[in-house]
């Protein structure tokens, strides 16, 4: 009956983690996705470099500033809840700019600002997060 029962939870650990893996692998083709037309629309409509640099910045400064303390949150919070909670506030932001791009002419740079700062906050948790629980199912395994 043990052998049974290891077996089932072998394949139910296998659908778990290919579930999770397709779900990443979604979440991580969109959000580059998104990433880029920023960038496009950015270059487009700008033609800047300053405002290219700011958006760099804006991408990057809460990942050094906040990496630090991100590790040890994580690993107090629940870390399903947090890669969905994470997630759903990147496809907000990620849907807002594609409603506003459609319906508005002028489309305001403070909201691209804005929605670059929230990616890369939502970032700054997600990746450890992923690493975590990849390490977790690991040990699982072993």
């Amino acid at each position: 009956m043990s052998e049974h029962s290891t077996t089932s939870d072998m394949i139910h650990w296998k659908k778990n983690f290919y579930l999770f893996l397709t779900g990443q692998f979604l979440s991580g083709i969109t959000s580059m996705t998104v990433q880029y037309s920023i960038i496009w629309y950015l270059t487009k409509t700008t033609g800047s470099a300053t405002v290219l640099s700011f958006a760099l910045l804006l991408g990057m400064l809460p990942m050094v500033l906040l990496s630090p303390f991100a590790g040890p949150l994580i690993d107090r919070w629940n870390k399903k809840v947090l890669l969905m909670v994470t997630d759903i506030i990147v496809a907000i932001f990620a849907l807002i700019l594609s409603i506003v791009g459609t319906i508005s002419a002028d489309f305001p740079l403070w909201l691209v600002f804005v929605s670059l700062l929230v990616r890369s906050v939502a970032q700054t948790f997600q990746m450890p997060t992923i690493q975590s629980i990849y390490q977790q199912w690991y040990l699982k395994m072993s």
